[in-house]
């Protein structure tokens, strides 16, 4: 999909016989203050049998800013980010602002396996109402090799509980 939740498929390899495959996958990612950055790569090497063996592989590279000043806070135990927390809830104040880039490209064509080559830019802006509720606005266009392009808009309202995590004794007004 293009980065869109109700976008269909634009690239897809379909049913590829294969005695294994390998995946592969690195990650990096930094956060400075309102500033953070994520760099992903993957491929995953099938071993086909009687055939010669294809190689996807994909790049994708995001980073966003916080016009509030808020920061996106690391979890070193789960190694992932946890979610934004406010300096202000909308209730009270503004809420949490965030305009965010990501490029993406995934090429699915080798070894005679014709999936598609797609590659996508997105723009967008974050509204993080509190730490459990956040508006996103995105731009989207996407380009498919030898198929075309598309061009779209995307509002999301999502509301996350995490009952689990740690920052729910830190939720306010709720």
């Amino acid at each position: 999909r293009p980065e869109l939740h109700l976008a269909p498929r634009m690239v897809d390899t379909g049913a590829v016989a294969a005695d294994r495959v390998h995946l592969w996958a690195l990650e990096a990612a930094a956060a400075w203050d309102a500033f953070n950055a994520i760099v992903e790569w993957y491929q995953a090497d099938v071993v086909a049998p009687g055939a010669e063996d294809p190689n996807f592989h994909g790049l994708a590279a995001q980073a966003s800013w916080f016009l509030t000043g808020e920061g996106r806070p690391y979890n070193e135990e789960r190694a992932v980010f946890d979610r934004v927390l406010p300096k202000a809830n909308a209730l009270k104040g503004r809420g949490a602002w965030e305009v965010a880039a990501r490029w993406s490209r995934i090429d699915l064509d080798d070894a005679g396996v014709q999936g598609g080559v797609q590659t996508v830019w997105t723009a967008g802006v974050n509204w993080y109402l509190n730490p459990n509720i956040r508006v996103q606005i995105d731009h989207v266009r996407a380009w498919v090799r030898n198929v075309g392009s598309l061009y779209a808009f995307e509002l999301r309202f999502q509301v996350d509980f995490d009952l689990a995590s740690d920052e729910l004794g830190r939720i306010q007004n709720f």
